[in-house]
């Protein structure tokens, strides 16, 4: 059964050459064929600039930081109380959550992934890499390029992966069960890290909950007003909007949360590029909070206060009717 749902200011030195990413995000590979996601869409001015001269802002994957038309709202935001519950119909396609720390350059090659590998191949048994380059654009249009190394570990059955690089740990599955699940196998992989590589405190720290809806009423974009809140529609929920002026769409949005988990949750969601039948919701949360990367309950505590309020998210992102279709049932009653 699935979880609950299923969700500086600083000085400029003289100018430095442009840093620019353009390989694939190295914490997911596995987007729903045709859906515009963070994830796929990288335009070269996405995301904020990369701090000149720092290896971990060009290496710093962007999951989390691209956003087309996107809006940032300081405001703080409380969602309404709901059922605890689980779905029969479950719509969660990927979990991930992906942990950034200062660069280690040992792993820029074999030898200094040997041990991490090592310990985790038991349940991880598939070891594979994929070179991806980094890109510095001078002044005078010369690119200089370099290619890293992501190592990826998986689970036999493929639905589980670590990936490691240079300045970041990751955890995905496609098969999510529970969130005491999804933990148990991230503290495993942060007790390897720990022991291995130790990388200190985190920079960075992420959960992502990828969503991909479907109701039998939907057979244009107009159909998911019934479905989905107004808010998030957009043009979509205007009754005067014919079908002939939209494709598809995409929408975005960013908002800084103020409370406790010092973090900011994003939004991202819009109408299957491919298959208008089908609408994504993809949530996640994170903090820059620094946390020491260890195998103790300081992460997981922090990445369960994420979950329950991507959960609380997903809940308010919905309208009856979806829920209902979703098939809901009370927690109590399920047997994991």
């Amino acid at each position: 059964m699935a979880d609950r749902a299923s969700a500086s200011d600083q000085r400029v030195p003289q100018r430095q050459p442009e840093r620019r990413q353009v390989h694939p995000q190295p914490a997911h590979r596995n987007s729903p064929s045709g859906a515009v996601s963070p994830l796929t869409a990288n335009p070269p001015s996405s995301g904020p600039p990369s701090t000149p001269g720092s290896i971990s802002g060009t290496l710093r994957t962007t999951w989390f930081r691209q956003f087309i038309g996107s809006r940032l709202s300081s405001m703080s935001l409380q969602f309404p109380e709901h059922d605890d519950v689980v779905f029969k119909r479950a719509p969660l396609s990927e979990v991930l959550c992906q942990i950034e720390f200062p660069p280690i350059l040992a792993l820029s090659d074999l030898s200094g992934v040997t041990g991490f590998q090592e310990a985790l191949r038991p349940d991880y048994p598939n070891f594979d890499y994929e070179n991806v380059t980094d890109v510095v654009l001078s002044e005078d249009s010369d690119e200089l390029s370099q290619s890293l190394p992501i190592w990826r570990l998986q689970y036999s059955k493929n639905y589980w992966e670590v990936s490691l690089g240079l300045n970041f740990v990751a955890l995905s599955t496609t098969k999510y069960n529970h969130f005491d699940e999804f933990s148990s196998r991230l503290i495993g992989v942060l007790k390897t890290l720990e022991r291995t590589l130790a990388p200190g405190n985190s920079s960075w720290i992420g959960l992502r909950k990828i969503n991909l809806l479907k109701h039998p009423t939907v057979t244009r974009p107009q159909d998911w007003r019934s479905l989905i809140r107004d808010e998030l529609l957009g043009l979509y929920s205007s009754e005067n909007m014919d079908n002939q002026y939209f494709e598809s769409a995409t929408f975005h949005a960013k908002f800084h949360i103020h409370d406790q988990n010092n973090g900011v949750l994003t939004i991202s969601h819009g109408i299957h590029e491919e298959d208008q039948t089908s609408y994504k919701l993809d949530l996640d949360y994170a903090t820059t909070e620094p946390l020491c990367i260890s195998a103790d309950d300081s992460i997981v505590t922090k990445l369960r206060t994420f979950s329950d309020s991507i959960t609380d998210c997903f809940h308010w992102c919905l309208k009856k009717d979806m829920i209902k279709y979703l098939e809901p049932l009370p927690r109590d009653e399920v047997i994991e």
